[in-house]
């Protein structure tokens, strides 16, 4: 299971190497960020069976073209990027945090732009 953020250091991560190492009946899934599967990759172990299959909530590029070859892959299910839905009450409470947080001066948690995530 892919739960990692977009950076320099996790983009291509789950690449051929990685998906070789897997048992044959594994099934990869992502829901952190598209850039870190290498879709070829992931595509060409499926084709030859060598994973059982994919649940994939993102995409490196999206949305995922029309043509790609997940659509038609009986071994993968596609969700539409909604691994994690946000409810609005927690999405409101957050907000006001931070509003009260700014308003004291204080600091609020942030990305960290070094990181990239």
């Amino acid at each position: 299971m892919n739960l990692l953020p977009s950076s320099q250091h996790t983009q291509g991560l789950v690449n051929g190497k990685v998906l070789e190492q897997l048992l044959p009946n594994a099934v990869v899934i992502n829901v952190g960020r598209g850039e870190v599967v290498d879709s070829p990759a992931l595509i060409d172990a499926l084709r030859k069976q060598r994973l059982r299959g994919a649940m994939l909530d993102v995409f490196e590029y999206e949305p995922l073209s029309q043509d790609s070859p997940l659509w038609s892959m009986d071994n993968v299910i596609i969700t539409p990027h909604i691994a994690a839905p946000t409810s609005i009450r927690d999405a409101i409470e957050q907000a006001k945090e931070y509003i009260h947080a700014i308003g004291l001066g204080l600091p609020v948690k942030a990305v960290d732009r070094t990181l990239g995530y």
